[in-house]
């Protein structure tokens, strides 16, 4: 789901491009903080400590369209990869709220609200 802030409390899942990267290799765990949980390695959320890179060799993206000439993440690259990382956050509030990823318009009540509903009168 290409997620699209459309305002705090509403978002357009368009496309479902962050469910390969959840897919694929979140790495689960249990966190032992606290009273215990489980969740995505922050350090290594899909597999290695270098996020970009794994997002690319995920969604098959070739070196070069990501790389300049120097083997550094292109500000592109950078962009379209850290914002595809953080809609993850998004995209598994709504699935798990929901019980479902697919594509659609979803609300919440407001800005700490993490009860997501698909609004069934505006998806598409």
């Amino acid at each position: 789901m290409a997620v699209i802030r459309t305002s705090s409390t509403t978002y357009e899942a368009a496309d479902g491009s962050e469910l390969p990267i959840l897919k694929r290799r979140a790495y689960i765990s249990w966190d032992e903080m606290e009273f215990g949980a489980p969740g995505i390695n922050p350090k290594r959320p899909y597999g290695n400590s270098d996020v970009f890179a794994d997002i690319a060799e995920i969604l098959e993206v070739p070196d070069g369209e990501w790389m300049d000439a120097y083997e550094e993440l292109s500000p592109d690259a950078e962009w379209r990869f850290l914002r595809l990382h953080v809609e993850t956050a998004v995209v598994l509030q709504i699935g798990l709220a929901t019980g479902e990823f697919r594509p659609g318009r979803y609300v919440r009540g407001n800005d700490r609200d993490r009860t997501w509903q698909r609004d069934e009168v505006q998806s598409f």
